[in-house]
């Protein structure tokens, strides 16, 4: 377990302790006191970190085998993913003043297939929920979120008439449920 979580634990029990009056009050039962709303945040916090590790459940959606398309800023992250699958990534410049001509041009072709990606996304944040900070009230639900965000994004496509690739995984669950919208 973290030691950092058992600790803020700890203090939270003690802090119990001193407010129903089992221990007598001191300098470090008035700093529990004032730090008891951080001291919460922080362990929910915690609790939420350890529980992600342990259920990867976006992750856990990509087939073994399946290559993933990520920026720079998820690079080297493939252990992360509980199939070990390989990632695209743009190439780093590590200290050079610029790319090679055959990076330029696979660089090319990762951006084309990023722009693709980058425009569903955008349609998905559309998505109140969704739309800059998510709050935390929505993690519980987040995955039928998204889901439900890329139905829609599908939707808002197949509208428009366009004939852009969408590579996006749903779960048959959340598929049937868009199938149902869609023919009421």
């Amino acid at each position: 377990m973290n030691t950092k979580l058992q600790q803020l634990e700890l203090h939270e029990r003690l802090d119990l302790l001193y407010s129903s009056g089992k221990l007598s009050k001191n300098n470090f039962s008035h700093y529990l006191d004032t730090m008891r709303v951080t001291r919460k945040r922080q362990i929910q916090q915690l609790r939420l970190d350890i529980y992600m590790k342990k259920n990867p459940v976006r992750l856990s959606k990509i087939p073994a085998g399946k290559t993933t398309l990520a920026d720079r800023g998820f690079a080297n992250c493939t252990m992360y993913y509980p199939n070990l699958n390989a990632q695209i990534t743009p190439n780093f410049l590590a200290g050079r003043e610029q790319f090679s001509a055959e990076e330029v041009s696979s660089d090319r072709v990762k951006c084309q297939l990023r722009y693709t990606s980058e425009t569903v996304f955008c349609r998905v944040t559309d998505i109140t929920a969704l739309h800059d900070r998510v709050s935390r009230g929505h993690f519980s639900n987040l995955h039928h979120i998204v889901d439900w965000a890329q139905g829609h994004a599908i939707y808002v496509n197949l509208c428009k008439g366009q004939e852009e690739i969408i590579i996006f995984q749903m779960s048959q669950k959340m598929t049937k449920l868009y199938i149902h919208f869609l023919m009421i």
